[in-house]
């Protein structure tokens, strides 16, 4: 009798804990499913995987036909952006990172020779540029700028413009006299052998929102509009020509928008780092200007898909080209990343077709008046009342004006070209690059906003029924433990 007692005892210990273990066991079980399922779904709302995106309608790329040609080039916009953004510009940010590349010789200091300037900067972005000091600037160029000190960064022999300094739009926004062309053969303005140049470390002076806004700045882009571009009607009423020039002008503007848009506000606690990673974006401003405006974004891809084409055209100039600063490991490593530059971009057979343009004897009239024009836009840039923003207009300016006199004057070209155009062409394309790259990025979570109700209802639901079968598992626990206990009584009993 006694031995059964104890037997009776011990099953019922057993039972106790066997139904304790397994209470336990479904507890922990349902705790990780709650815990995968939020793992889960954050992971499938973040950035970087778009599986979920892509189950909600929501594409990796930022037009709607996959297919879709970029008009007066030959590439898909898709094709663009995916190897832009997964191949290119990872590289060209690398190689715009090397010594050679990031100082770059600027006037600053040159007034505006069409109207009176007012420094109108305001906010905390800075217009201010931080110069380089003494010891950035590569041994090799000081040595250079010793044995030559009366060398600008205009081609020599180009004669300085005489130009008409009542040029843009009045205080009263009437048009006046527009400029007064004398050198043809020249892109750019030439800088002038007594004016003051000055290195900039491109790093340490990021394009971003600066505060710079309002009457001055819409000036600027008025008198590029108003007064210099090609005026034939709708874009479709264009000759070939005249688009082309629109199209770079369109699309230099809004990749500067884009760079605003993005780098709009500092991050708290960064009120001292100059770097993009310090910057967030300005969701109202990007989609008021740019998602609103498809137009103006393929534009920023015509742009890129042009100096695209330039840099492929200069592919044996730039392979032989001694990328000197005075630091041999550096200068090696900067010649290997220009080749891993100049292999990526051969995704399309022929971005751009200069060939077609100005092949025909009524058109050949239009290259002196479009290089007239440029060269206009380059004067223009001297009236930017923003240090930093005048800093940036005018190398991306550079870097067109060279894509243009690359593709469209020969291949004699090559032989005049300076280092800062060289510097001005790569950075540009940097930044045109980048500009798609950010609109992508941005792109995305714009398309998340008008669905965030619907994913913050599915991220409720999942942990709604994770809780419910949690507490449907606690509640057959319970129901088996009551359950053991009649039968232990039952035995007892027995």
């Amino acid at each position: 009798m006694i031995q059964l007692v104890s037997s009776i005892k011990r099953l019922r210990m057993i039972n106790i804990y066997n139904t304790f273990s397994l209470s336990m066991t479904t507890m922990i079980n349902n705790l990780l499913l709650v815990f995968l399922l939020i793992i889960t779904i954050n992971s499938l709302t973040t950035v970087n995987c778009l599986r979920f995106d892509e189950l909600l309608g929501i594409k990796k790329f930022t037009f709607s036909d996959m297919n879709e040609m970029l008009e007066d080039a030959n590439c898909s916009i898709h094709l663009i952006e995916r190897m832009n953004n997964e191949k290119i510009y990872p590289i060209v940010n690398e190689l715009t990172s090397k010594q050679f590349f990031k100082i770059f010789k600027v006037d600053l200091s040159s007034s505006c020779p069409f109207w009176v300037m007012k420094k109108v900067c305001t906010g905390k972005g800075g217009c201010s540029v931080c110069e380089c000091d003494e010891r950035e600037i590569p041994i090799a160029w000081k040595q250079s700028r010793i044995n030559n000190p009366t060398s600008s960064s205009s081609s020599s022999g180009v004669q300085e413009d005489k130009v008409n300094k009542f040029l843009g739009l009045s205080a009263q926004g009437r048009k006046v006299q527009k400029w007064k062309d004398v050198e043809v053969d020249s892109w750019t303005k030439p800088e002038g052998v007594d004016t003051k140049l000055t290195y900039v470390n491109l790093i340490n002076n990021p394009e971003t929102r600066t505060g710079y806004s309002g009457e001055e700045a819409s000036r600027v882009w008025k008198a590029i509009y108003s007064e210099n571009c090609f005026k034939s009607g709708a874009l479709n009423d264009m000759c070939f020509e005249e688009r082309v020039f629109y199209r770079l002008i369109s699309g230099l503007h809004a990749s500067t928008t884009m760079k605003i848009a993005r780098y709009f506000h500092k991050k708290f606690g960064h009120e001292e780092n100059t770097t993009y990673d310090s910057f967030t974006p300005n969701y109202e401003m990007f989609e008021k200007t740019l998602v609103a405006n498809p137009d103006r974004v393929k534009n920023i891809y015509f742009l890129y898909t042009f100096m695209l084409r330039a840099i492929e055209k200069a592919t044996p100039f730039l392979k032989s080209y001694n990328f000197n600063t005075g630091n041999e490991l550096e200068d090696l490593e900067t010649s290997k990343v220009v080749n891993e530059l100049l292999d990526a971009l051969k995704f399309c057979s022929t971005s751009f077709d200069e060939s077609k343009m100005f092949n025909s004897e009524e058109r050949i009239s239009l290259r002196n008046q479009m290089k007239a024009t440029f060269r206009n836009i380059t004067a223009i840039m001297d009236c930017v009342a923003c240090e930093k923003c005048k800093m940036w207009a005018k190398l991306e300016v550079i870097g067109l004006a060279t894509a243009l006199k690359i593709l469209l004057d020969g291949n004699e070209v090559f032989s005049t070209l300076q280092r800062n155009e060289i510097i001005a062409l790569i950075n540009a394309f940097k930044q045109h690059s980048q500009s798609i790259y950010d609109y992508q990025e941005l792109y995305i979570t714009y398309m998340r906003k008008d669905i965030s109700p619907l994913i913050a209802y599915i991220f409720v639901t999942a942990i709604g029924i994770a809780i419910l079968f949690f507490i449907i598992s606690i509640c057959y626990s319970k129901q088996q433990q009551e359950k053991q206990k009649k039968e232990d009584v039952k035995k007892k009993k027995d």
